[in-house]
């Protein structure tokens, strides 16, 4: 689920350690900010719920047997909140960071439009779309660096395990199928489908997040963004002071 990447801006020192004791306790804190940061974060959810995501400009999914065009709107995100913080971790004279967070179940609906080709099958629709997701792992690693003075995220290495999903979707015509077998490809073999083509999945999930978040971190520094974290923690602005990422699997 990709709601808790919004928090990874945080890995990085606001000054070079001269002691390893003094590294080991800033890293601590660091660490500690962006826990309390993922808290604020299902605050939010557990208040809004459900939560709404702002529209899905078109996406462009090209690979070996997909070139398709789709867009999303009014999406809605709720039973998301009970999700577990597996790992928080920063090395930061480095400027890296590992996270890992679980969310056991999480319900997602709106409204689509695709085009296109899939498996040689012309793909085309429009209208509600519903996903229960169950058991999502996602863990991910980022290189951050220094651009002209602003924190910018240089690498961005995702990854996930999905244990299953139940999808329901109005207006999708899939040439050659009736509807019946677009329900049997979306319930048994799409979670497949994924799964064999992780590699292209999370570079497409990845390269979209870096873009959002170097968008939003052109012109801060380290400080910049420790303060903004520290500051949000501290006050729980509702609305939050951000633009949240939407999904886009």
């Amino acid at each position: 689920m990709k709601v808790a990447i919004l928090l990874l801006f945080v890995a990085a020192a606001t000054a070079y350690p001269t002691l390893i004791e003094e590294e080991h306790l800033l890293r601590n804190s660091i660490d500690e900010l962006v826990k309390q940061t993922l808290e604020y974060v299902r605050w939010l959810l557990k208040r809004h719920e459900p939560y709404s995501f702002p529209p899905l400009p078109e996406q462009t999914l090209v690979d070996d047997d997909v070139n398709l065009k789709f867009s999303t709107s009014n999406v809605l995100l709720s039973k998301a909140s009970d999700f577990t913080i597996d790992k928080v971790a920063n090395n930061l004279p480095k400027l890296t960071s590992s996270f890992g967070v679980t969310v056991p179940t999480a319900h997602l609906e709106g409204t689509y439009e695709v085009t296109g080709v899939a498996f040689k099958k012309q793909v085309q629709g429009s209208g509600t779309f519903s996903v229960d997701i169950q058991n999502l792992v996602q863990t991910g690693d980022i290189q951050f660096t220094i651009i002209d003075h602003s924190l910018q995220i240089q690498d961005l290495k995702l990854d996930y395990e999905l244990a299953g999903a139940k999808f329901d979707v109005e207006g999708l015509n899939i040439e050659g199928l009736t509807k019946e077998q677009v329900e049997e490809f979306l319930n048994n073999q799409l979670i497949g489908y994924l799964n064999d083509h992780k590699a292209f999945v999370v570079e497409k999930t990845a390269n979209h997040v870096k873009e959002v978040a170097n968008k939003l971190l052109q012109g801060h520094s380290l400080n910049d963004v420790l303060d903004f974290l520290k500051q949000i923690v501290d006050t729980t602005p509702d609305p939050p002071p951000f633009p949240t990422f939407s999904p886009i699997i």
